[in-house]
């Protein structure tokens, strides 16, 4: 991940991009013992929810959408650009807080140094694998209460999912997974 930062640092120098760190709250040691727990440990996702929703409510008024997804999720859609994708789903299922693609996984092999990287050769080599996986939501500004890496975390009822076949997330991976093997 340090190494993602690193180059968005350089996009932000030139002014390109802004990058804004989410504060994350640290418990010392006294009020631990204090309280018998640390708070940051309760929950696998730390405070990842809140990230997500400050996110949705920060910029709900200047986007339409807003996808949830990981640096290592890549969206293949059926409509380009995606606003055309997402106006289509959006009409479609009017009353929606947000839509999911369902996810497969992929691997890709990528170059050791920089001088031997290809976009081309990297790209070419993408497998993935046929496996529906919990997919990754788009969601709906104006509709959306609270976000989750998933699916929405109220008005989930109203989540819309796109069939596999006319728009998937694919979670691109560099090295073997434990979850599943990409041939």
């Amino acid at each position: 991940m340090q190494e993602i930062v690193e180059i968005l640092e350089v996009y932000q120098k030139k002014n390109f991009i802004k990058i804004e760190q989410f504060a994350f709250v640290d418990f010392d040691a006294a009020t631990i013992s204090n309280i018998g727990i640390n708070p940051m440990l309760e929950l696998n996702s730390r405070n990842q929810p809140l990230a997500l929703t400050d996110c949705l409510m920060k910029y709900r008024e200047a986007s339409e959408f807003i996808i949830v997804a990981d640096v290592d999720d890549v969206l293949f859609p059926e409509r380009k650009p995606f606003y055309n994708e997402f106006t289509f789903w959006s009409k479609i299922y009017s009353n929606s807080s947000a839509f999911m693609y369902f996810r497969s996984y992929a691997k890709i092999e990528v170059a050791e140094t920089f001088k031997k990287f290809s976009f081309e050769k990297t790209i070419k080599s993408l497998r993935k694998v046929d496996i529906l996986d919990i997919g990754k939501t788009v969601y709906k500004t104006a509709k959306a209460e609270v976000a989750w890496i998933h699916w929405p975390g109220l008005k989930n009822a109203s989540t819309a999912t796109i069939p596999p076949n006319k728009g998937r997330m694919l979670h691109v991976q560099i090295k073997k997974s434990a979850l599943y093997m990409v041939n």
